[in-house]
C-alpha cells in the first residue's frame, strides 16, 4: 500500500500559480464540451466564443497583480469575459485563442489508422482532443518570459506523477517498496522508459494509436502530450469500444473523459495519437531529464540542460562554476537562485569574498520581473536566501567554518527525521548551496607532504551529503587541487569574458558546459548575457536552437491556398487579365531589387492580403466563406528589421487598413497586426539575434495567436553593420529551416549595391562587385531555398514617373504570367500598365 493520500502537492515543494491552475483545468473541461458539440466553421462566431469566455469567467476573479499572464491577453484579458458588449477584439481572449488552436490542431490529425487500412480492429470513428495538460502548459507559462516554462511543468509533472501512482495502487505491485517515492522511482527508470518510448515508437511507425498498459506508459504518454506531442484518443460519443487486444481495457467515449474531468481511466481508458509532423521519437534520456530533472527557469538554461539539470540517485548534484575575476560567477549563482525560488528551493550561500548584505543587494537587481509577481515567489528574500561570509583568514580555518556549516545542514536533516537522499520526489530538490571562493581553502604554496588533492576531493565528498544541487565557484588557477575538482563533481561550467584590445569591439561573455556526468546536455559555449533589467539569460548555441525543431517535419507549402495578390490587376480596356503569379501559403519569399523601390511596404502588403482556395469550377474564393458571421481576428506580421524602427512599419500597416486594392479578386479590409523586433549595428552575436527571433514567436504561440507571416527586411545591411552575423554562415540556413518547421509564409527582402555612375566608372564597378561578392554566398542560398524570387525594380520610362517593375525569377509549381505589373508604393496596389495575349 501507498503511505500517504495522492496528489500533485506530495510531490512540489511549492506548488507554481496555485489557484489558478484549479481554475483553468475546470474551466479546460467545461469549455472543450463546447468545441467538441460545435462544428469547426463555427467556432470564431460571436455566440461560441461568448460561451468559451463564459466558461472561464471565474479566471476574472483572481488576483491581477501576480501571475498577470493567465489572466491578460493579446487582445483582451480575463476581465472582458462574460461581458456582451464588446468589440471583437475585447471578445477574443487568450484561453479562447489557446483553445481554438488546440483543438484546431487535434481535429487536424488524420482519422484513418494503419490498422484501418488492415482490416483490423478499426473502421471505427475516433475523437481526438489535445490534452488538458498542455492547455495548462500553455496558459501558465508566461509569452513575455518562457522560460517560466519550468515552473509550469514542475506543476504539470506532480498532476502526472499522482495519477500515475493512483494508477499503481490500483494495479498489482510491481515492487517490494511501499514508499510513494520508492514506487515512483522504480517506474521512471531508464529501462522502463526506454521500453515505454520503444512501444510508443512502434505504434507511430505503425499510424496507431499508443495504449496505456502500466504507469510508466501512463507516465510517458502524458508527458508527450502535455507538450503538444500527441493527442487524447477516445471513442467518438458515450459508448465505448472493446479493445481487439486481451492485455488492453476497453477504450472510453469522449462523453465519459469530459464528464469524469480526470485522467485516471478507470475501467475504460483512453490511447494517444502522435501528431503526424512529429518526425522521430524523443530519446529516452531526454524523457528522463524532464521526469527526474529539476526544471531550470534561468533564460536558456533548460535548453542546455535538455529539459532538467538530474541529481544522482542518492546524493544530489555537484557544478563546478570557475572563471577570472569579473566573468559573472556570482550573477550566474545569485541569479539561480532567484529562478529555483518559485519551486521552494531555499538557498545558502558561503562566499569568501562577499558580505552577506552585499550579496542580498545585488540578487535583487538579478531577480526578472516576472518572477518577482509569481505568486509562489517569497519575496522576503531571508525566507529562502541565507548569505554567510567565510572571512577566518587562513584555508585551515575557511575550511573548519565550511564542515561546521555542511554538519549544521545534517543535523536539521536528523533531527527532523530527514533523509535527503530519499524522502524527496523525483526531480524535486528542496537545497541550494553555493560556494565562492573554493580557491580560498587552499594553502599557496602548499607546504611538502600535504596532499591538498584528496584534501579537495573529501570537501567535495562531504558535500554531497547533503543531497543538495552544490554549486562551488573558483578562480581559474592552474592549481592541481582546482583541476582534480572538473574529475569528481558532476558539472563542469566555464564562464569567460572575451576582452579585445580593439575599443571599438564588444566584450563577450561566454558560457561553456564542458562536462555533465549524470545526463543528455548540450556542452560547448554558449553566449553568456548580464541583463540590466531581466537579470542573466543564456543564449544556446546555434545547432542547440535548431535541436528542438529537428523532430518535426516541414510544414509544406499549400498549393491549395494562395495570396489574394498580384492576382488581376488594373485591367485596360478589351484586355484579358491574367495573374502574375500566385504566393501560396507557408511558402519563402526572397524580395530583390534595385534602390528604395518600397520593398518593405510590398512584402506587408502580400502577407495582410486575405487568403483563396480554389471554388466551385477551380475559380477562386476567399478561403473564409461567412467573414462576416465570425468575429474579426487580426492576422498577426512579425518584422525582424535590420533597417527601420517599429514606427515606420506601423506607418505602412497603417496606410494597407486604408488602402483600396485593385490587384485583389474580393473586396475585404485589411487589418493587420504589426510586431517589430529592430536590430540596430552593432556586435549581434548569432545565437542572440536567432533566440530573440524564435523566442517572439514562441511568445506568440503563447498568446494563442501565431504569426502568419515574417517579413525579414534589410539583410543586405548585415554585411555593412552586423560583423558577427555576417561571420556565421549556418545562422540563416537555421533560422529559415527553424521558420520551415513553425510554418509560416516568410518574405526576406535584399537591396543590390549599386552606384549612380558606375555604367561609366570601373573603379566604381570593382567597388560595386567586391561588395556584391561577400553578399554572393548569403544571396544564393536564399535564392536555392527560396519558393519564389520577386524583383522589384525602377523602370525608366519617358515620362520619368517612377514606375516599379516587379518581375518573379522564379516560382514554386506553376507557370508565371507575361504581362508587366508595376507596384505603386504611394497607393499600395499593383498595376498591370500592358498586357501580352499568350
Amino acid at each position: 500500500m501507498i503511505k500517504r493520500p495522492l496528489s500533485p502537492s506530495d510531490f512540489l515543494l511549492a506548488v507554481p500559480f496555485e489557484k489558478a491552475s484549479q481554475v483553468l483545468w475546470s474551466c479546460w473541461f467545461a469549455a472543450a464540451k463546447e468545441f467538441l458539440e460545435t462544428p469547426p466553421d463555427s467556432w470564431q462566431s460571436h455566440d461560441f466564443i461568448a460561451k468559451v469566455n463564459d466558461h472561464f469567467a471565474p479566471l476574472s476573479r483572481l488576483p491581477t497583480r501576480i501571475d498577470p499572464h493567465i489572466t491578460a491577453g493579446v487582445f483582451s484579458s480575463a476581465r472582458h469575459m462574460g461581458h456582451a458588449q464588446l468589440a471583437d477584439q475585447e471578445r477574443i481572449t487568450r484561453p479562447y485563442l489557446v483553445m481554438r488552436e488546440q483543438f484546431e490542431s487535434a481535429a487536424a490529425v488524420p482519422r484513418r489508422t494503419r490498422s484501418d487500412e488492415l482490416g483490423g480492429a478499426g473502421n471505427r470513428p475516433r475523437r481526438y482532443l489535445p490534452s488538458p495538460l498542455y492547455f495548462l502548459r500553455q496558459m501558465l507559462t508566461s509569452p513575455d518570459y518562457p522560460s517560466s516554462e519550468a515552473y509550469a511543468h514542475a506543476l504539470i509533472r506532480a498532476h502526472i506523477f499522482a495519477d500515475a501512482m493512483q494508477l499503481a495502487a490500483a494495479s498489482k505491485p510491481t515492487t517490494g517498496g511501499t514508499d510513494l517515492f520508492e514506487i515512483l522511482r522504480h517506474h521512471l527508470q531508464l529501462e522502463k522508459i526506454g521500453n515505454s518510448l520503444a512501444k510508443a515508437a512502434a505504434y507511430r511507425r505503425k499510424v496507431d494509436t499508443f495504449p496505456i498498459t502500466d504507469p510508466t506508459d501512463f507516465i510517458v504518454g502524458h508527458l508527450l502530450a502535455s507538450k503538444g506531442l500527441a493527442v487524447i484518443t477516445t471513442a467518438p460519443s458515450s459508448a465505448e469500444y472493446k479493445s481487439q487486444r486481451a492485455h488492453e481495457k476497453p477504450v472510453m467515449g469522449v462523453d465519459a473523459f469530459i464528464s469524469a474531468a480526470t485522467l485516471l481511466p478507470g475501467n475504460s481508458s483512453y490511447e494517444f495519437r502522435f501528431v503526424p509532423e512529429l518526425t522521430r521519437m524523443p530519446a529516452p534520456s531526454e524523457i528522463i531529464n524532464q521526469l527526474d530533472g529539476v526544471p531550470l527557469a534561468l533564460p536558456g538554461a533548460a535548453a542546455i540542460f535538455d529539459g532538467g539539470l538530474r541529481t544522482s540517485t542518492r546524493r544530489g548534484t555537484v557544478v563546478r562554476v570557475s572563471g577570472s575575476s569579473g566573468c559573472g560567477k556570482t550573477s550566474f549563482a545569485l541569479a539561480l537562485a532567484a529562478s529555483c525560488a518559485p519551486l521552494g528551493m531555499s538557498t545558502c550561500y558561503l562566499s569568501c569574498e562577499e558580505d552577506k548584505e552585499d550579496l542580498e543587494r545585488r540578487l535583487t537587481t538579478l531577480i526578472p520581473p516576472f518572477v518577482a509577481k509569481t505568486v509562489s515567489f517569497n519575496k522576503k528574500i531571508r525566507d529562502w536566501f541565507e548569505a554567510h561570509h567565510i572571512d577566518a583568514g587562513a584555508p585551515d580555518e575557511n575550511m573548519a567554518v565550511v564542515e561546521q556549516f555542511i554538519a549544521s545542514v545534517r543535523r536539521e536533516y536528523t533531527s527532523k527525521d530527514i533523509d535527503p537522499a530519499t524522502d524527496r520526489p523525483p526531480g524535486v530538490v528542496p537545497l541550494l548551496v553555493v560556494f565562492d571562493g573554493v580557491h580560498e581553502l587552499l594553502k599557496r604554496p602548499s607546504l611538502p607532504g600535504e596532499d591538498q588533492v584528496n584534501r579537495m576531493r573529501a570537501f567535495v565528498e562531504s558535500f554531497r551529503e547533503l543531497g543538495a544541487i552544490v554549486v562551488i565557484m573558483s578562480a581559474d588557477l592552474n592549481e592541481p587541487a582546482l583541476r582534480e575538482l572538473n574529475y569528481v563533481v558532476d558539472v563542469v561550467v566555464t564562464l569567460e569574458h572575451d576582452y579585445d584590445h580593439n575599443s571599438s569591439d564588444e566584450p563577450r561573455r561566454k558560457f561553456v558546459l564542458q562536462k555533465t556526468r549524470l545526463q543528455r546536455s548540450f556542452a560547448g559555449a554558449h553566449h553568456f548575457h548580464i541583463s540590466r533589467d531581466e537579470g542573466v539569460k543564456i543564449y544556446p548555441q546555434i545547432a542547440t536552437q535548431l535541436e528542438p525543431y529537428a523532430a518535426y517535419s516541414w510544414k509544406s507549402v499549400n498549393k491549395n491556398v494562395w495570396y489574394d495578390f498580384l492576382q488581376t490587376a488594373v485591367p485596360v480596356a478589351t484586355a484579358v487579365t491574367i495573374p502574375l503569379v500566385r504566393i501560396f501559403n507557408h511558402s519563402q519569399v526572397l524580395l530583390g531589387g534595385n534602390g528604395s523601390s518600397g520593398k518593405a511596404a510590398f512584402a506587408l502588403r502580400l502577407l495582410s492580403s486575405g487568403l483563396l482556395t480554389s471554388g466551385q469550377g477551380g475559380r477562386p474564393r476567399p478561403l473564409d466563406e461567412n467573414p462576416d458571421q465570425k468575429a474579426k481576428i487580426s492576422r498577426r506580421i512579425l518584422v525582424v528589421s535590420f533597417l527601420y524602427t517599429d514606427e515606420y512599419y506601423q506607418s505602412i500597416a497603417e496606410s494597407i487598413k486604408k488602402s483600396k486594392f485593385h490587384d485583389a479578386l474580393y473586396e475585404r479590409t485589411a487589418d493587420p497586426r504589426v510586431d517589430v523586433v529592430s536590430f540596430y549595428p552593432g556586435f549581434l552575436a548569432p545565437e542572440v539575434f536567432l533566440s530573440k527571433v524564435m523566442t517572439k514567436i514562441v511568445s506568440a504561440e503563447l498568446q494563442g495567436a501565431k504569426f502568419e507571416g515574417i517579413l525579414i527586411d534589410g539583410l543586405h545591411n548585415v554585411f555593412l553593420q552586423f560583423p558577427r552575423l555576417e561571420e556565421a554562415k549556418m545562422l540563416w540556413p537555421t533560422l529559415f529551416e527553424m521558420l520551415r518547421v513553425v510554418g509560416v509564409t516568410v518574405v526576406a527582402t535584399h537591396t543590390h549595391f549599386t552606384v549612380h555612375g558606375m555604367e561609366e566608372d570601373p573603379s566604381l564597378q570593382l567597388d560595386v562587385r567586391i561588395a556584391n561578392n561577400r553578399i554572393a554566398p548569403l544571396l544564393q542560398a536564399l535564392v536555392n531555398s527560396a519558393d519564389f524570387y520577386l524583383d522589384v525594380s525602377a523602370k525608366q520610362t519617358k515620362d520619368e514617373a517612377p514606375n516599379y517593375e516587379i518581375r518573379v525569377i522564379s516560382a514554386f509549381g506553376q507557370s508565371v504570367s507575361r504581362s508587366e505589373h508595376f507596384w505603386n508604393r504611394e497607393k499600395m496596389y499593383v498595376e498591370q500598365r500592358r498586357t501580352r495575349l499568350l
